[in-house]
């Protein structure tokens, strides 16, 4: 019996597509479309002048919306995920958050959800491991 072709040096380890790898409806790629629709101002005007240049909220919004969506509520697994995980690198932009600068962000932004509204004047939440829409709340990870 013949063996598949196996070289673990080739030039791409993986399709040049993230869609073509993980498919066109996985849910990594629903998230950007309800962040991009929710006024993150409230968000963006919280950045400090002081330090390094912080990293894009939309972008901390979105990793922390699908891990939150996955019952990842640890900022350790998120910045695990950031550097492993093809579907966070892909709402990450290739940026590889610390599990720091993730939780920071996580621990100014609780209570969000009175901040951050989608178009229509209905809120989006998100904060603690919950995930809701319209004010909605309920537990993320499924077992609640």
């Amino acid at each position: 019996m013949k063996s598949r072709r196996y070289e673990p040096g080739a030039g791409y380890l993986l399709a040049p597509s993230v869609r073509a790898v993980l498919g066109e409806k996985h849910l990594c790629f629903c998230i950007p479309a309800v962040v991009e629709g929710l006024d993150l101002s409230a968000i963006e005007a919280d950045d400090g002048e002081e330090g390094r240049p912080a990293y894009a909220p939309a972008m901390l919004v979105k990793l922390w919306l699908y891990a939150y969506g996955l019952g990842i509520t640890s900022s350790r697994r998120l910045e695990e995920g950031a550097r492993e995980d093809l579907a966070f690198r892909f709402l990450a932009g290739q940026a590889e958050p610390e599990y720091w600068a993730l939780n920071a962000f996580r621990r100014r932004q609780r209570g969000a959800e009175r901040r951050v509204h989608a178009g229509g004047g209905s809120g989006a939440e998100f904060g603690d491991g919950e995930v809701g829409a319209r004010g909605d709340r309920h537990d993320a990870s499924g077992s609640g």
